[in-house]
């Protein structure tokens, strides 16, 4: 791996939380530390919102 990409932050997290692992830690952070890293030059997504339903009052309660 080139300097550069050991010296990012995301890697720098990444490698952290594989030692964690090694001495019995979460192995969950591990995955989404190397995930983001791997994907560190794409931008984040946004989450998807629907769409709100619409209701329609019938009949009156007098």
């Amino acid at each position: 791996m080139p300097k550069s990409e050991q010296d990012a932050l995301e890697w720098q997290a990444a490698i952290e939380a594989l030692m964690l692992v090694a001495r019995g830690g979460p192995t969950m952070l591990a995955r989404i530390g190397v995930m983001r890293a791997l994907n560190r030059h794409e931008p984040a997504q946004q989450p998807r919102r629907k769409q709100a339903k619409s209701y329609r009052v019938i009949g009156s309660t007098s």
